[in-house]
């Protein structure tokens, strides 16, 4: 293909050349999407004031949200059901709680707000989990460059507080940050072990790194323990060896894993060294196990304890109120009474079991749903890995979550990512990366 500039000089193969070139109205939403995304991302430090309500994702994000919602309802409709049944389930069971948080349904909405926004680019784009993945890739990528600087030359962003030699780079604090890159390695695992791309190893290796330094263990962990899933799997179902697995022996097979993590926690000493300390598997999660299952509160208020203690009470409350759930948001309140008091902590510190405890029976439903789906899923676990990298995400997931505070709930770039994995169909067409 010949172009000619400037009536004198001409370019061969300008078709190599790839350019994004604005045709509609459409490519302008989605381009105003994008952004959108990225000042979600950013909400901690892009604001006019100290105030969460003056943040530039809240302010702009209305306006996509009631575009997308008055062309694409039929496609958004389940989204805005569930929305509308969570929160009268919710404010039922704080009624009878006897608190009711409106504050709390605000994190909610402006959740919905990013879901209907990626839901809208999966019909748009027309390879969603390419272009998709290629825009978290390159944020991931801003966080790591900006945030081994930061190490290097520390310094705090706008409205941030200043955290010590931690990396931290535009999120509140290194726990928000450790939680959002621990997902994106699990997708570079992924990546890494399934589709042969060895830049997206040394990704995740940097960012396991990152998260060491950050001290962040629990994020550490759920990579650990993602690391360990993929290559069992990759173990199990090697294509080159054609070997196939019916869904019961993989079931079986994989108790037999559970088995021998529950051997590693209480009966092997595996220890970690982190900065100035070592901790063992069992101090890490093994005491806190113990004191969930009898729901005997533990002494002290190590952070490990603290978030040990917060699901005790939490479970506690649920039992009380016969499974209904205590509201939405009310285990922060819960966790403000005398006998609930916490000393270093004042949150959950576990989306999970916090949304079990808050939820109840609408929690358990939702859970059976996603347990029933893993259970259908293994059926095609030989023929479809992407089932496999949902999995293992979600099960991981539960301990990356568990790293981070209340603040999860504004951490858009941590739900992004999960709502990727979700909306994630396949990454063969994903060759050129």
């Amino acid at each position: 293909m010949k172009v000619i500039l400037n009536n004198t000089v001409k370019i061969r193969d300008y078709n190599k050349i790839k350019v994004y070139c604005i045709k509609n109205i459409t490519d302008y939403i989605k381009l105003f999407c994008y952004i959108t995304l990225i000042t979600s991302f950013m909400n901690a430090t892009l604001r006019l004031t100290e105030s969460g309500a003056s943040t530039i994702y809240r302010l702009i994000s209305p306006f996509i949200f009631l575009y997308i919602c008055l062309k694409y309802m039929k496609q958004m409709k389940n989204a805005i059901v569930f929305f509308a049944v969570f929160v009268c389930y919710s404010l039922l069971a704080s009624i009878l709680y006897n608190h009711i948080d409106l504050s709390g349904y605000m994190f909610l909405l402006y959740l919905l707000v990013e879901f209907v926004i990626i839901k809208y680019l999966t019909i748009t784009e027309k390879n969603f989990s390419k272009c998709f993945f290629s825009f978290l890739d390159i944020n991931t990528l801003v966080v790591i460059i900006f945030g081994l600087i930061q190490y290097s030359i520390p310094y705090s962003m706008p409205h941030l507080p200043d955290r010590g030699h931690t990396i931290t780079f535009y999120f509140w604090n290194e726990n928000e940050l450790s939680q959002a890159i621990a997902c994106m390695a699990v997708i570079y695992l992924y990546r890494f072990f399934f589709l042969k791309k060895r830049k997206d190893g040394i990704k995740a290796a940097i960012i396991f790194i990152i998260i060491y330094v950050n001290d962040a263990k629990l994020s550490l962990l759920g990579l650990v323990l993602a690391f360990l899933l993929f290559i069992f799997y990759k173990a199990l179902c090697n294509r080159q060896n054609k070997v196939r697995l019916s869904s019961w022996l993989f079931v079986a097979l994989g108790l037999f894993f559970v088995f021998g993590v529950i051997v590693a926690i209480f009966m092997l000493k595996i220890e970690f060294h982190f900065r100035d300390y070592t901790i063992s598997l069992n101090e890490l999660v093994g005491g806190g196990l113990k004191a969930i299952f009898t729901l005997h509160p533990l002494k002290g208020f190590g952070s490990e304890i603290v978030r040990a203690n917060a699901i005790i009470f939490g479970l506690k409350e649920l039992s009380h109120s016969f499974f209904l759930g205590i509201g939405w948001q009310n285990s922060i309140y819960m966790l403000e009474k005398p006998q609930f008091f916490l000393g270093t902590a004042k949150s959950m510190h576990n989306i999970t079991i916090q949304f079990l405890c808050e939820m109840g029976y609408f929690a358990i439903f939702c859970y059976a749903k996603l347990i029933m789906f893993g259970f259908r899923a293994i059926k095609h676990i030989n023929s479809n890995r992407i089932i496999w990298l949902k999995i293992v995400f979600g099960i991981s997931f539960i301990l990356i979550s568990s790293q981070s505070s209340g603040a999860i709930l504004s951490n858009y770039f941590t739900w992004a990512v999960v709502i990727y994995v979700a909306f994630l169909k396949d990454f063969v067409s994903d060759r050129g990366r």
